[in-house]
Protein backbone atom coordinates (compact mmCIF):
# COMPACT_ATOMS: atom_id res chain seq x y z
CA UNK A 1 0.00 0.00 0.00
CA UNK A 2 1.49 3.59 -1.33
CA UNK A 3 2.31 5.63 2.01
CA UNK A 4 1.27 9.67 1.25
CA UNK A 5 4.74 10.68 -0.39
CA UNK A 6 4.37 7.73 -3.09
CA UNK A 7 0.72 9.10 -4.09
CA UNK A 8 1.68 12.84 -3.93
CA UNK A 9 5.33 12.02 -6.29
CA UNK A 10 3.13 10.00 -9.17
CA UNK A 11 0.01 10.09 -11.14
CA UNK A 12 -1.24 7.96 -13.83
CA UNK A 13 -3.04 9.75 -16.54
CA UNK A 14 -3.32 7.02 -19.35
CA UNK A 15 -1.66 4.35 -20.88
CA UNK A 16 -0.53 4.13 -24.82
CA UNK A 17 0.28 1.09 -26.63
CA UNK A 18 1.11 1.11 -29.64
CA UNK A 19 2.85 -1.11 -32.35
CA UNK A 20 4.99 -0.30 -35.31
CA UNK A 21 1.97 -0.99 -37.81
CA UNK A 22 0.82 1.30 -39.99
CA UNK A 23 -2.94 2.24 -40.00
CA UNK A 24 -5.20 4.30 -37.16
CA UNK A 25 -4.65 4.77 -33.67
CA UNK A 26 -7.77 5.77 -31.50
CA UNK A 27 -7.57 7.61 -28.49
CA UNK A 28 -10.55 8.40 -26.53
CA UNK A 29 -11.33 10.32 -23.48
CA UNK A 30 -14.71 10.74 -22.15
CA UNK A 31 -15.21 12.45 -18.60
CA UNK A 32 -18.82 12.39 -17.35
CA UNK A 33 -19.94 15.82 -16.55
CA UNK A 34 -17.32 17.45 -18.68
CA UNK A 35 -17.70 21.13 -20.49
CA UNK A 36 -14.97 22.91 -22.49
CA UNK A 37 -14.12 25.37 -19.86
CA UNK A 38 -13.04 21.88 -17.33
CA UNK A 39 -10.81 21.33 -20.08
CA UNK A 40 -9.63 24.41 -20.53
CA UNK A 41 -8.39 24.84 -16.45
CA UNK A 42 -6.42 21.93 -17.10
CA UNK A 43 -3.04 22.73 -19.22
CA UNK A 44 -1.79 18.95 -18.93
CA UNK A 45 -5.22 17.59 -21.10
CA UNK A 46 -3.14 19.74 -24.18
CA UNK A 47 0.08 18.57 -23.31
CA UNK A 48 -1.15 15.35 -23.13
CA UNK A 49 -2.77 15.73 -26.68
CA UNK A 50 0.39 17.52 -27.86
CA UNK A 51 2.38 13.69 -26.68
CA UNK A 52 0.24 11.81 -28.60
CA UNK A 53 0.99 13.52 -32.11
CA UNK A 54 -2.74 13.69 -32.85
CA UNK A 55 -3.85 14.71 -36.89
CA UNK A 56 -7.34 14.78 -36.34
CA UNK A 57 -9.77 15.22 -33.23
CA UNK A 58 -13.23 14.88 -32.69
CA UNK A 59 -14.87 16.81 -30.05
CA UNK A 60 -18.81 16.52 -28.61
CA UNK A 61 -19.42 19.01 -26.27
CA UNK A 62 -22.59 20.98 -25.12
CA UNK A 63 -25.19 18.66 -23.20
CA UNK A 64 -23.92 19.40 -20.01
CA UNK A 65 -23.15 23.63 -20.19
CA UNK A 66 -27.05 23.38 -21.65
CA UNK A 67 -28.08 21.82 -18.60
CA UNK A 68 -26.20 24.80 -16.76
CA UNK A 69 -28.06 26.71 -18.82
CA UNK A 70 -24.87 28.51 -20.21
CA UNK A 71 -25.50 31.04 -22.90
CA UNK A 72 -24.93 30.48 -26.51
CA UNK A 73 -22.54 33.42 -26.06
CA UNK A 74 -20.49 31.73 -22.90
CA UNK A 75 -20.34 28.38 -24.66
CA UNK A 76 -19.37 29.30 -27.70
CA UNK A 77 -16.64 31.73 -25.73
CA UNK A 78 -15.31 28.87 -24.03
CA UNK A 79 -15.31 25.75 -26.95
CA UNK A 80 -13.66 28.38 -28.92
CA UNK A 81 -11.07 28.92 -25.95
CA UNK A 82 -10.70 24.96 -25.97
CA UNK A 83 -10.13 24.98 -29.62
CA UNK A 84 -7.47 27.41 -29.73
CA UNK A 85 -5.29 25.42 -26.93
CA UNK A 86 -5.32 22.74 -29.16
CA UNK A 87 -4.50 24.57 -32.10
CA UNK A 88 -1.81 26.09 -29.87
CA UNK A 89 -0.03 22.64 -29.39
CA UNK A 90 -0.69 21.37 -33.06
CA UNK A 91 -1.37 24.22 -35.28
CA UNK A 92 -2.20 21.85 -38.07
CA UNK A 93 -4.48 19.76 -36.47
CA UNK A 94 -7.79 18.80 -38.47
CA UNK A 95 -11.02 19.78 -36.04
CA UNK A 96 -14.47 17.62 -36.32
CA UNK A 97 -17.13 19.49 -33.93
CA UNK A 98 -20.31 17.21 -33.41
CA UNK A 99 -23.19 18.98 -31.94
CA UNK A 100 -25.11 18.17 -29.19
CA UNK A 101 -27.50 15.76 -29.36
CA UNK A 102 -31.67 17.01 -28.67
CA UNK A 103 -32.90 16.04 -25.33
CA UNK A 104 -35.41 17.40 -22.78
CA UNK A 105 -34.85 19.08 -19.16
CA UNK A 106 -36.72 17.58 -16.81
CA UNK A 107 -38.22 15.19 -19.12
CA UNK A 108 -40.64 17.03 -20.78
CA UNK A 109 -39.32 20.75 -21.47
CA UNK A 110 -37.10 20.78 -25.19
CA UNK A 111 -33.53 21.47 -24.66
CA UNK A 112 -33.37 24.49 -26.78
CA UNK A 113 -29.54 25.40 -25.54
CA UNK A 114 -28.52 22.66 -27.52
CA UNK A 115 -30.47 23.69 -30.05
CA UNK A 116 -28.98 27.19 -30.13
CA UNK A 117 -25.70 25.92 -30.00
CA UNK A 118 -25.85 23.55 -32.65
CA UNK A 119 -27.17 26.18 -35.23
CA UNK A 120 -24.13 28.32 -33.77
CA UNK A 121 -21.77 25.83 -34.33
CA UNK A 122 -23.10 25.37 -38.16
CA UNK A 123 -23.08 28.83 -39.15
CA UNK A 124 -19.31 29.86 -37.64
CA UNK A 125 -18.08 26.26 -38.82
CA UNK A 126 -15.93 27.91 -41.61
CA UNK A 127 -14.46 30.72 -39.65
CA UNK A 128 -13.19 28.90 -37.45
CA UNK A 129 -11.99 25.82 -39.84
CA UNK A 130 -13.71 23.43 -38.54
CA UNK A 131 -15.94 20.53 -40.03
CA UNK A 132 -18.95 20.18 -38.52
CA UNK A 133 -21.36 16.66 -37.90
CA UNK A 134 -24.94 17.67 -37.08
CA UNK A 135 -26.06 14.87 -34.63
CA UNK A 136 -28.59 17.24 -33.42
CA UNK A 137 -30.36 16.96 -36.71
CA UNK A 138 -29.02 13.30 -37.60
CA UNK A 139 -31.27 12.26 -34.28
CA UNK A 140 -34.57 13.68 -35.15
CA UNK A 141 -33.90 17.73 -33.58
CA UNK A 142 -35.53 19.57 -30.97
CA UNK A 143 -39.04 17.77 -30.99
CA UNK A 144 -37.59 14.16 -31.65
CA UNK A 145 -36.67 13.37 -28.08
CA UNK A 146 -40.10 11.58 -27.30
CA UNK A 147 -40.28 9.36 -30.38
CA UNK A 148 -36.15 8.46 -30.00
CA UNK A 149 -37.66 7.60 -26.32
CA UNK A 150 -40.51 5.44 -27.49
CA UNK A 151 -37.84 3.90 -30.07
CA UNK A 152 -35.83 3.27 -27.12
CA UNK A 153 -32.54 5.19 -28.25
CA UNK A 154 -32.62 7.62 -24.72
CA UNK A 155 -33.18 6.81 -21.09
CA UNK A 156 -35.90 7.59 -18.86
CA UNK A 157 -34.36 11.15 -18.15
CA UNK A 158 -34.42 11.85 -21.81
CA UNK A 159 -31.61 13.69 -21.60
CA UNK A 160 -28.63 10.09 -22.00
CA UNK A 161 -29.04 7.49 -24.29
CA UNK A 162 -29.22 4.22 -24.03
CA UNK A 163 -26.62 1.24 -25.50
CA UNK A 164 -29.04 1.17 -28.81
CA UNK A 165 -29.16 4.77 -28.98
CA UNK A 166 -25.41 5.31 -28.72
CA UNK A 167 -24.92 2.73 -31.05
CA UNK A 168 -27.15 4.63 -33.50
CA UNK A 169 -25.08 7.69 -33.07
CA UNK A 170 -21.69 5.77 -33.42
CA UNK A 171 -22.90 4.16 -36.78
CA UNK A 172 -24.55 7.52 -38.00
CA UNK A 173 -21.01 9.56 -37.24
CA UNK A 174 -19.67 6.94 -39.00
CA UNK A 175 -21.74 6.58 -42.25
CA UNK A 176 -21.41 10.71 -42.27
CA UNK A 177 -17.47 10.39 -42.28
CA UNK A 178 -17.60 7.82 -44.42
CA UNK A 179 -19.70 9.47 -47.00
CA UNK A 180 -17.48 12.71 -46.68
CA UNK A 181 -14.79 10.86 -47.24
CA UNK A 182 -15.71 9.40 -50.61
CA UNK A 183 -16.61 12.63 -51.83
CA UNK A 184 -13.20 13.54 -50.80
CA UNK A 185 -11.50 11.08 -52.80
CA UNK A 186 -13.87 11.51 -55.55
CA UNK A 187 -12.65 15.24 -56.07
CA UNK A 188 -9.05 14.17 -55.97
Amino acid sequence: MPNDTTTAIYALNGLILENNQSGVVYSAIGVNGAKACDYNRFPLFFEQLKALEVEFVVISLGTNESFDKKTTEVYFQELQQMLQNIRNINPGIEILLTTPPPSLFGRKYPNTFVADYSKKLIETAVANKVAIWDMFQALGGLFAVNDNYKRGLMSKDKVHYSKAGYDLQGQLFFDALMISYEQFKALK
